[in-house]
C-alpha cells in the first residue's frame, strides 16, 4: 500500500555497491521469481571523491494487492508509477538513484521485500522501466521496507530523507511508528517524510506518527491531483533539503502554583466542590459524562484572553486516577458547547486492555467530525491504575497550522536522541473560523461507579515567530 522515497545528501568519499536482496520464500511458495518480476539495474560507477556532493535517493515502490484498487478511474498503482517516473525524470542529472519494492512476488508474504537497483545507479531510464513492469500481489510490511531502507542508507555522511507514500496502513503485524522513532534515534541527520495517499482518518493516524517520529512533515493526498502535487514538494525537498522547522516563541504558560486560580481563568458552570488549586497542579473530580459538546457539562476552564494571532501550538500536561477506563479530558478553543475544535484523550477498556486514544475533533453549528489513533493498549485490565500512572505525565497538544488543526500527544516525558519531545500525531480537522477561547474539562463517556481525578500541572500556549 506505499509508495517510499528515501533521500539521502550525502557527500560520500568511497560507496560499496548493495548486493542484491533476495525475498524469503512463503511457505510452500515455488523458489523462482515470477518471470515477470523487474530485472536488477548495475550500479553506475562511483563519482569521484572531489566531485560536487550528489543526493542519494533510494525509491521504494509499494507493490502490495491493494494498489490494484482505484482513485479517479484508474488503478492506484498506475498513479503511483506515473509519479514515480515523473520525479526520476526530473531529478537532478547528478542525483545518485536506488530502488527497492515489496509485495511483487507472492502473497502473504511480508519479507517479500526486494532492493531491484542498489543506490548509486545514475541510469533513471533504466529503473523507470522496473518501475513500469511492477504488478501488485502480496503484502504491506511498512515497518520492514522502513528498516531496510535503514539498512541502506546506514553510514551515508550527511542529512537523509525517507519519504513514505501509503494508501493504508501496516499490513504485517509490524509497528511503523517505532521503526521511524528508532531510525530517528539512530541518526540525527534522518528526516521522515509521510504523504497519505486516499487515506481515511484512522489510517492519516496510523501513519502520520511516522513523520512526528521521524522528524519529517505529513502530506495528505485524496486523489491523483494532490498526490502530484505531494510529490512535487517531495522533490523540492530532495533537491534543497528539508524546510527548517517553524521557530516558536513563548506566548502564555500557567503552572497552577499558589491556592487559587489566576485571575485569567474562567469557570463555565462552576461545581466549587469539585476543583482546587494545590501548590502546582490543578485537580479536578467528576463523574460528569459528556465533555464539551454538553452546555451544561460542570468546570470548563476558559482562558479570558485573547489567543496569539496566525499561528500557534497549545500543550496542556495532566495526569491523575484513571480507574473507571471511562475517562475523557478536551483541550481546545471554543465559541460555545455547538461550535468547538479540541484534541481529546480518551481511557478505555479495549478487549481487556487498558488503552489510550486520542485524536482531534470539531463540532460546528452543532455537527461533529474528528480523527483519533490509536488504541494504544497498556496492558490487561484490572491493573489499569498502575498501567495509565506508568505513562504519565500525559502532554496533549492542539496545533494550528493554518486553518488545521492537528492533535498530538507525548505519554511520560519520551525525548529523541537529541532531547526534543516525542510527538505522536492524534489526527486533523479544518476550521475556517477559529473559535476564539481555550478551554479544557475533564469528563467521563458513560456513567461509572468510581468517580475520576484529573490533575493539570501546567498549559502553555507558543506562537509561530514571522
Amino acid at each position: 500500500m506505499a509508495l517510499i522515497v528515501a533521500a539521502a545528501l550525502a557527500a560520500c568519499d568511497q560507496h560499496k555497491a548493495i548486493p542484491t536482496a533476495q525475498p524469503p520464500a512463503a511457505v510452500g511458495a515455488p523458489a523462482a521469481a515470477p518471470a515477470a518480476s523487474p530485472a536488477p539495474v548495475a550500479a553506475a560507477p562511483v563519482a569521484d571523491a572531489a566531485a560536487p556532493t550528489a543526493s542519494n535517493v533510494l525509491f521504494i515502490l509499494d507493490g502490495s494487492g491493494s494498489m490494484q484498487e482505484r482513485v479517479d478511474g484508474q488503478p492506484k498503482i498506475i498513479t503511483a508509477k506515473k509519479a514515480m517516473t515523473d520525479i526520476l525524470r526530473d531529478l537532478p542529472a547528478a542525483t545518485r538513484i536506488g530502488f527497492m519494492t515489496y509485495g511483487t512476488q507472492r502473497k502473504g508474504d511480508c519479507g517479500d521485500i526486494t532492493l531491484i537497483s542498489p543506490v548509486g545507479s545514475q541510469n533513471a531510464a533504466a529503473i523507470s522501466d522496473q518501475v513500469n513492469r511492477i504488478a501488485p500481489k502480496g503484502e504491506t510490511p511498512i515497518a520492514g521496507a522502513l528498516a531496510k531502507a535503514g539498512d541502506v542508507l546506514k553510514g551515508a555522511a550527511g542529512p537523509k530523507m525517507i519519504v513514505l507514500v501509503t494508501d493504508g496502513a501496516e499490513e504485517c503485524h509490524g509497528d511503523p511508528c517505532a521503526a521511524a522513532a528508532q531510525l530517528a534515534s539512530q541518526d540525527v541527520d534522518l528526516h521522515i517524510n509521510v504523504v497519505g495517499f486516499n487515506l481515511g482518518a484512522r489510517q492519516r493516524a496510523a501513519v502520520q506518527c511516522v513523520a512526528d517520529k521521524g522528524h519529517g512533515r505529513y502530506f495528505d493526498a485524496k486523489d491523483a491531483k494532490a498526490l502530484t502535487t505531494a510529490l512535487a514538494a517531495v522533490e523540492t525537498e530532495v533537491k534543497d533539503g528539508p524546510a527548517p522547522p517553524t521557530a516558536y516563541q513563548a506566548a502564555y504558560s500557567d503552572t497552577f502554583q499558589g491556592s487559587a486560580l489566576r485571575p485569567e481563568w474562567v469557570v463555565l458552570n462552576p461545581n466549587k466542590a469539585n476543583y482546587a488549586v494545590d501548590g502546582g497542579k490543578l485537580l479536578l473530580v467528576t463523574k460528569a459524562v459528556g465533555g464539551l459538546k454538553l452546555a451544561s457539562q460542570p468546570n470548563v476552564f476558559r482562558l479570558n484572553r485573547p489567543l496569539p494571532a496566525g499561528d500557534w501550538v497549545a500543550t496542556i500536561k495532566l495526569g491523575g486516577q484513571f480507574q473507571t477506563l471511562s475517562e475523557l479530558f478536551e483541550f481546545g478553543v471554543m465559541d460555545d458547547a455547538a461550535n468547538f475544535v479540541a484534541a481529546d484523550l480518551t481511557a478505555s477498556n479495549y478487549v481487556s486492555n487498558a488503552s489510550l486514544s486520542w485524536g482531534a475533533e470539531k463540532t460546528s453549528g452543532g455537527s461533529s467530525t474528528g480523527a483519533s489513533a490509536g488504541p494504544k493498549m497498556l496492558g490487561p485490565w484490572p491493573n489499569e491504575l498502575a498501567l495509565v500512572k506508568a505513562v504519565q505525565p500525559i502532554a496533549l497538544r492542539l496545533a494550528k497550522t493554518g486553518h488545521t488543526f492537528t492533535s498530538a500527544i507525548n505519554l511520560a516525558g519520551e525525548k529523541d536522541k537529541t532531547g526534543k519531545p516525542v510527538w505522536t500525531a492524534g489526527g486533523e480537522v479544518t476550521a475556517l473560523q477559529t473559535p476564539k477561547a481555550l478551554v479544557f474539562t475533564g469528563a467521563q463517556t458513560a456513567a461509572a461507579a468510581a468517580e475520576t481525578t484529573f490533575e493539570i500541572y501546567s498549559v502553555t500556549i507558543d506562537q509561530a515567530k514571522h
